[in-house]
């Protein structure tokens, strides 16, 4: 069974919209679920609403007939970025399990063509011809961002307020209370000013005029209305299209600390939905360069207990500069869990073993590295897994990397050729890519030693052996670049 990603309308009301709604239907034991089709529509808002992606697995696994539909934006997939270890990228990006369809929300030329046949409005023909989604253009989203972008003043800031908390990640409303309060605390200097000469009324008066303009319809249908900001029970709401927009401008100024400090608040509170919620926040925070908000999150996460995030606590204290505090952390995850029986939990030691190696050669300290990449493939070298054989097949090619910068270049080349001997032919695509790239490596240190005709014959092997893997399409374009020059 394989998650099948795809775009289509379903009605709202037969979702699972609360916390463990999806956790209940899969454990009620009334419930057949062999013929079922699971829709989540807007997988990122399941996601914030703690939908936790372990518990997709699980439903696969043990229902391999049901079939799970989501929807999401390019924009959000991209949030979930590989750059920190993240459950719902490794989840939406295992090839096994999800079947991914992209579909572009422009229309193709022959759809363009159909479309002038079929639309009289000339205003929606323009608006396609444009590059504008039709259903973005029929809930008014252009027309929202353009009303976003005219606005000034409290009315601005008011909608953008509630914006930006969406784009910290959580996709909660916005409770009345905590909006006019992260209103106030982030009013620009000159509104700021303004705002302190009024008395206690009229601010309270100003605050209320922004809502209602905010969250005034620029067009209503029959089942919901179309605003910048929508008041729900339960708080405020942004509009989707708004939010990816606002989200995608490069000149979108970064989200003030007060709603950042909020939204940790917010995601750190409860029980069953926390660690989703905190996962949500540190991906979106990192996304947007925030990495000392990130680093909060992954800490939190990691004195709870999770293993990933403290490996992204590394990550985070190297990124911020603090090497040696990455260090301590990397050790810490090694001798917790460097043995345990649980896979998963070797694998990550595995990770900070290896994340360990990269550091030392970073700082110039390459005897050391070298030796942490030789406890790596001691280790994890013989695992049957493929995820632990791939951290040693990764340290195994970044030890012939750091012998090469010390000038040690025969121990390098018969480093590489230990790789390729190991992982040239095997079934995991990663650890093909380590040996392919060795064989590029030997190439260009065969080259550098004056040994062309070898290097030339290095690259004719690359180009026999995985020309035709798709997923060394990269490595085999370098040999053919290399070949190339040497040839020239």
């Amino acid at each position: 069974m394989r998650l099948q990603f795809a775009h289509a309308y379903t009605d709202p009301r037969t979702l699972p919209r609360r916390d463990q709604g999806l956790r209940a239907l899969i454990d009620h034991e009334g419930i057949e679920l062999e013929t079922a089709l699971i829709w989540l529509d807007d997988l990122d808002k399941h996601l914030a609403r703690a939908l936790d992606p372990d518990l997709l697995r699980r439903l696969v696994d043990e229902h391999p007939s049901v079939v799970v539909v989501a929807t999401m934006r390019r924009s959000q997939l991209q949030d979930r970025q590989e750059a920190l270890a993240d459950p719902a990228w490794e989840l939406l990006t295992d090839q096994k399990i999800v079947n991914r369809v992209e579909l572009q929300a422009a229309l193709t030329p022959t759809e363009l063509q159909v479309a002038d046949t079929q639309f009289a409005n000339p205003a929606l023909r323009a608006a396609l011809q444009r590059g504008v989604g039709l259903g973005e253009y029929l809930v008014g989203g252009p027309e929202l961002v353009k009303r976003l972008e005219l606005a000034t003043g409290f009315n601005r800031h008011l909608a953008t307020t509630v914006v930006d908390w969406y784009r910290t990640g959580l996709k909660t409303p916005l409770p009345e209370p905590e909006l006019q309060q992260l209103w106030t605390q982030t009013l620009p200097d000159t509104l700021a000013v303004a705002y302190r000469r009024l008395t206690p009324t009229e601010q309270h008066q100003r605050f209320a005029t922004a809502r209602d303009w905010s969250s005034t319809a620029i067009m209503s249908r029959d089942a919901y209305e179309v605003a910048l900001v929508t008041g729900r029970v339960d708080g405020y709401e942004a509009n989707d299209y708004v939010v990816d927009h606002v989200s995608k401008q490069t000149d979108t100024p970064a989200i003030p600390n007060a709603i950042w400090d909020a939204a940790l608040t917010v995601a750190a509170c409860g029980d069953t939905s926390r660690h989703e919620r905190l996962w949500t926040v540190g991906s979106a925070s990192y996304n947007q360069a925030q990495r000392d908000i990130a680093l909060r999150a992954m800490t939190t996460l990691a004195n709870d207990g999770i293993i990933v995030a403290a490996i992204n606590v590394g990550v985070l204290l190297g990124e911020l500069g603090r090497s040696e505090d990455e260090l301590a952390v990397y050790d810490e995850v090694i001798a917790r869990y460097g043995d345990e029986p649980e896979p998963a939990l070797r694998e990550q030691a595995a990770r900070a073993l290896f994340n360990k190696g990269v550091v030392l050669g970073e700082l110039g300290r390459s005897e050391e590295a070298v030796a942490v990449y030789d406890e790596v493939i001691a280790r994890y070298g013989d695992e049957p897994e493929p995820a632990l054989r791939e951290q040693a097949a990764s340290a195994l090619f970044n030890k012939g990397v750091v012998l090469g910068a010390l000038g040690r270049s025969e121990d390098e080349l018969a480093v590489y050729d230990e790789v390729i001997a190991r992982y040239g032919d095997e079934p995991e695509p990663a650890l093909r890519e380590q040996a392919a790239k060795a064989l590029v490596n030997k190439g260009f240190r065969l080259g550098a030693l004056g040994r062309s005709e070898e290097a030339v014959a290095v690259y004719d092997e690359v180009i026999a052996r995985y020309s035709h893997d798709p997923a060394l399409r990269e490595v085999v374009t370098a040999a053919l670049s290399a070949r190339s020059a040497v040839g020239n």
